[in-house]
């Protein structure tokens, strides 16, 4: 009766011990939690006129290169997810990984290129390149982005910075 009191003792403190560290660690890493707060996204209204909206909460990471790039490819997977098309496997999604992180250029490559410049279209792929520009030159000193990858049909390589989406209205601030 000893044994199994003691075990359920044990068992009761490794999963409040789990608990705890799993909230810590929310706390600590609250970006995690909600993407589109932490990055810039384009949106279109009835007209179809594109936005590009900064996030709330990105100036909580802006000085963090590595937090912006994985956050950025985790909201482009929620976004892709929930407008799939059954001709591409999601786990081609684009994903930007750094080359190089001196101002005033960052260069990131983009893994899985091909569904950027041939699956995206041409409004999605230069929504992600203006989405990833925005969201990169948060960061202190970096005022473009070079973006690695081989030429498609919907996007091309090259140096990007905010200039080069003048299409866009600017929302730096949301409403709440």
């Amino acid at each position: 009766m000893e044994k199994k009191y003691s075990m359920a003792i044990l068992i009761g403190v490794v999963v409040l011990g789990g608990l705890i560290a799993v909230t810590m660690l929310l706390k600590k890493n609250s970006y995690v939690a909600d993407e589109q707060n932490y990055v810039w996204r384009a949106e279109y209204d009835s007209q179809g006129a594109a936005t590009l909206i900064r996030g709330k909460r990105i100036q909580d990471i802006s000085a963090e290169m590595n937090k912006l790039v994985s956050t950025l490819n985790r909201s482009v997977e929620k976004s892709e997810l929930s407008r799939a098309n059954g001709d591409w496997d999601l786990s081609e999604l684009p994903r930007i990984t750094l080359r190089k992180t001196g101002p005033p250029t960052v260069t990131v490559e983009i893994l899985n290129d091909k569904y950027l410049s041939e699956a995206m279209g041409s409004s999605g792929a230069q929504d992600y390149l203006a989405m990833a520009t925005y969201t990169l030159t948060e960061s202190p000193g970096i005022r473009s982005v070079e973006f690695v990858f081989e030429p498609g049909e919907h996007a091309m390589p090259g140096v990007y910075s905010r200039e080069s989406f003048s299409g866009y209205t600017i929302v730096t601030k949301e409403k709440d």
